[in-house]
């Protein structure tokens, strides 16, 4: 539970002593009503029923008070807590007060619904009591307190729109509290005066190294005054703006403030309605700018155009390393751009070009220029309309390049003439240790023809084939491939069924192994056969880390490399 500075330790332990002393009364309101109905024969209806009113009243004042604290420790809404902290407290003691000096009428025979609701009142309260007190933690010593917020250096705020208040408790919160270096506010709308105190507050800041306000309806009127604050600020290394709407003209703030910033690495932009012209605004920037090291153009429609204008200012930027342009409406020719960065470029290490339409053609240019490129460490192509010719070019750059060493070819109709490519080519690799072939058009020929390379191959570490019928016979060549392979960890495997039970068995034999196994919503059933002779294999293999099966319900993706750098 988190501690807020706003509530003072004295007021904390005052809460608790009025809690405390309230159960006492609350108890002997009990005992004097039950005692009054005994000894009383008078109906004093009228008063009997203000009575209950009252007592019905604050009943449900505290049980609101209940439903507040029940949502204040249950909920990860960092702001919201702060913003609710105080008010709860001071709504706690006006309930206090009022059962204090509720009185107990005097009643002859007369029938009260409120004690039934006593000891449920007092349970209430006695609750509220001991979430106040669990607030202070269980340090007596206010130094010695932790908080487990500020032990993750993380402030957020997100999924309803936030007021000028909101903003300034976080505001005051980031400009007071020390331990936060993170803040993210997401799916909030916020507004251009809110975004105006926040840059405010940014330039003096000297704490917050990360800021996240994705999906927030941002406009360039908006990112004008946070770049404003990118200027002065010192110590801001990653900022991302996913889902906004920055537009050209957002480009063009931001761009020119990275001419000034010494301290920003990273730089997301996803999806935010930038086009050719907000792109050569970012080029602009990179010519300039010394420190920038990762930046992602997911989902703008910047395309070859902008591909060409990135490339060309990338020639001469010495310090990205990382490069993600995926969804960008880039074709061949905009390959062709980039692969003429990459013939003279040594910096870039990770390039992401997914879901584009560069085709066999684009991967041509893309795997000529890798001939001469000895910095770019992973290559993702996923869905490019790959064939089997694009798979061969591939191939040829798995023969020649000595760097690379993750190549992901998700959702490319390679086939089985794609598979025999790549697998030539990896018998002769000794730098590739991911390759990714989800969903490659990849039948019972292809399995077989990697598990041929697998015997060869000693650098692999992790293979991704879920999502290809590689049948009964495809997926057994590559297991027993794994008899003489001595350094695959990671094997992705695509079964339609499975028997719960064999999977069981699976689990229990590589547990003994010191194999993590892994297999989820298994709803379907397969031969036994198949998995009696995987555990045979895994028995031999001691090498052997990681063997996952993967349903046709799954879709887990081998993308570390890539992703990590985002």
């Amino acid at each position: 539970m988190i501690e807020i500075d706003k509530v003072s330790e004295s007021n904390l332990t005052s809460i608790i002593h009025a809690t405390e002393s309230l159960s006492q009364i609350v108890d002997k309101h009990v005992k004097a009503v039950m005692q009054q109905i005994e000894e009383n024969k008078t109906n004093e209806k009228k008063l009997v029923e203000e009575y209950e009113q009252r007592l019905q009243s604050e009943q449900r004042n505290l049980n609101t008070q209940r439903v507040l604290f029940e949502t204040l420790k249950s909920t990860k809404n960092d702001i919201k807590l702060l913003e609710l902290r105080p008010e709860l407290l001071d709504n706690l003691n006006k309930s206090l007060g009022n059962l204090y000096r509720l009185e107990i009428p005097t009643t002859t025979g007369g029938r009260l619904e409120g004690l039934k609701q006593l000891p449920g009142l007092q349970e209430s309260i006695l609750e509220c009591g001991r979430f106040v007190k669990s607030v202070t933690g269980q340090s007596p010593h206010p130094q010695k307190r932790t908080n487990s917020i500020q032990a993750n250096s993380y402030l957020f705020f997100g999924y309803e729109p936030i007021n000028e208040e909101n903003m300034k408790i976080i505001i005051d919160t980031i400009r007071n509290n020390k331990a936060f270096t993170k803040l993210k506010i997401v799916e909030s709308e916020i507004k251009d005066d809110s975004l105006q105190n926040l840059a405010d507050a940014l330039k003096c800041n000297t704490t917050l190294v990360t800021i996240d306000l994705g999906a927030n309806e941002i406009e360039s009127s908006g990112i004008k005054h946070l770049t404003n604050a990118l200027r002065e600020n010192k110590t801001l290394t990653t900022f991302s703006l996913v889902d906004n709407e920055i537009g050209n003209d957002g480009a063009y703030h931001l761009a020119d403030a990275l001419k000034y910033n010494k301290t920003l690495r990273k730089l997301i932009l996803c999806d935010n309605e930038i086009e050719t012209e907000g792109a050569e605004h970012i080029a602009e920037a990179l010519r300039h700018n010394k420190t920038l090291t990762t930046l992602c153009l997911f989902d703008n429609p910047i395309g070859n155009t902008g591909a060409l204008v990135l490339a060309n200012a990338l020639q001469r930027n010495t310090t990205l390393t990382t490069l993600m342009l995926c969804n960008n409406e880039i074709e061949v020719n905009g390959a062709k751009y980039l692969a003429n960065l990459l013939q003279h470029n040594n910096t870039l290490t990770t390039l992401g070009l997914f879901d584009n339409q560069i085709e066999n053609e684009g991967v041509q240019y893309i795997a000529d220029a890798l001939h001469e490129n000895n910095t770019l460490t992973s290559l993702g192509l996923y869905c490019n309309d790959i064939r089997v010719d694009g798979a061969e070019h591939l191939a040829d750059i798995l023969r020649n390049n000595k760097v690379l060493t993750a190549l992901y070819l998700f959702e490319n109709n390679i086939g089985n003439g794609g598979a025999l490519h790549l697998a030539n080519g990896l018998r002769q690799n000794n730098a590739l240790t991911t390759l990714g072939l989800f969903n490659t058009d990849m039948t019972e020929n292809g399995a077989i023809h990697l598990a041929v390379a697998l015997q060869h191959n000693q650098t692999l570490i992790k293979l991704g084939l879920f999502k290809n019928d590689l049948g009964e016979h495809g997926e057994q060549s590559l297991i027993d491939a794994l008899k003489t392979n001595k350094t695959l960890a990671t094997l992705g495997l695509f079964r339609k069924s499975i028997k719960r039970t064999d999977v069981n068995h699976l689990t229990d034999v590589a547990e003994k192994n010191n194999i993590a196994h892994e297999s989820n919503n298994i709803q379907y059933e397969i031969e036994i056969n198949l998995t009696e002779r995987l555990t045979d294999v895994i028995r031999e293999i001691k090498e052997l880390k990681d063997l996952t099966t993967y349903f046709d319900d799954i879709s887990h993706i081998l993308v570390d490399n890539v992703w990590n750098a985002i």
